[in-house]
């Protein structure tokens, strides 16, 4: 059982109150997978004030310096991509496949912006006088508090980590308090190819405390978020007041339409993959199928049939499909079950597997909900895609 610790400017350090979190396996509940540091507004004040210490120096260095960087953390997060994947299976629930899939995501992302960081600069433009010479000049930002969600542990914050340091931007990251460890990992790997002090830093615990207190700093010029609406509508009102640059990504409400030109089964493949995969904890989860009446009941028979060959359990384990993150986050998808019932939908079984089994460690989703609208059939991928 790993015990890990914030990096603020490059030192791995334990909270200022000396509290800590586990994090727990959702295919087994009692196992601890990791121990954090429980940080607070102090911790978070610190590590801004880190960055903004090291944002001079960074945003100085050569682009080919910065990216020889995070080409050396893709080849140390690949050598280690084994080891990555199974904590990520074990933190966040995800089967080995779609966890593999996720750790390449990040070592490639951090390859792309290795090179990239080479062609960070300026242009030269055009004048309307013959004597002018116009020229412009990239600049970094400052520095940027970065915010992830738990479902991606390690792709989100890839991709929000390497493009801002490859622009010469330092940056604080609060990766979310059920699977903080990929981000540990990627910061592990930067430490050790060269990254300078302060240039990132790492601080994990509530989003209350640290997260506003990273958001509201004085010192962060940037903000890019992703997780909840309710909670990216928060952070915008936050960041906006004092003038800085805010991204969201927040949640989706996905259909596919399904028209009577298109191949069924094909159709079936795709819509059962976008809602059932990843255990549908996803934002671009397909929510919904919207399905002309002449192929519906044909969708219906083949993305049942798609539903009932899903495996549920363990990811490590080979399983299909994996748990849900959280007991408290099955709860809520099982919540759907019931207001796809209030609102008037039916449920189509899958055979003698139809039952949803729900524990704590498995659950499946192999119902669909059917509606009628109008002269097309609207159908709902279940309850673990909203």
């Amino acid at each position: 059982m790993p015990s890990r610790s914030n990096l603020i400017d490059g030192e791995w350090i334990d909270a200022e109150s000396g509290e800590t979190f586990e994090t727990y396996d959702p295919a087994d509940p009692d196992a601890v997978v990791g121990t954090y540091p429980e940080s607070g507004a102090e911790d978070a004040e610190r590590a801004v004030e880190a960055a903004a210490a090291a944002s001079d120096e960074w945003g100085s260095t050569p682009n080919p310096k910065r990216g020889r960087i995070l080409s050396r953390a893709s080849q140390l997060l690949a050598d280690r991509k084994e080891e990555l994947t199974e904590l990520l299976v074990r933190e966040e629930g995800k089967t080995e496949a779609e966890a593999g899939g996720e750790v390449q995501r990040a070592i490639d992302i951090f390859d792309y912006y290795g090179a990239k960081a080479r062609d960070i600069g300026g242009e030269v433009k055009s004048a309307s006088g013959g004597d002018t010479v116009l020229r412009t000049k990239q600049e970094p930002v400052g520095v940027a508090a970065l915010i992830t969600p738990w479902n991606y542990p390690i792709a989100i914050p890839a991709w929000k980590i390497a493009p801002a340091l490859a622009a010469g931007t330092t940056a604080v990251i609060k990766p979310a308090t059920l699977a903080p460890g990929p981000t540990h990992e990627i910061a592990e790997a930067l430490d050790e190819a060269g990254l300078p002090d302060g240039t990132l830093n790492v601080v994990t615990g509530p989003g209350g405390e640290v997260g506003d207190a990273v958001i509201g700093h004085d010192a962060v010029d940037a903000v890019s978020f992703t997780g909840s609406t309710a909670v990216g509508n928060a952070v915008y009102d936050t960041a906006t007041e004092d003038g800085k640059r805010v991204q969201l990504e927040m949640g989706g409400k996905n259909p596919t339409v399904v028209s009577d030109s298109a191949d069924v089964e094909q159709a079936a493949r795709i819509v059962s993959w976008g809602a059932f995969g990843v255990t549908g904890q996803a934002c671009t989860a397909c929510s919904r199928a919207i399905v002309y009446e002449d192929v519906y009941d044909e969708f219906v028979d083949a993305i049942v049939e798609q539903a009932e060959g899903i495996e549920p359990g363990n990811g490590l384990d080979g399983g299909d499909m994996g748990p849900q993150v959280t007991a408290e986050e099955l709860e809520s998808t099982l919540d759907y079950v019931e207001v796809g019932r209030a609102e008037g939908a039916t449920s189509k079984p899958a055979g003698a597997r139809s039952t949803a089994r729900a524990t704590s460690s498995s659950r499946r989703c192999s119902r669909t909900w059917t509606r009628r609208a109008g002269s097309l059939r609207r159908r709902s991928s279940g309850p673990c895609c909203q």
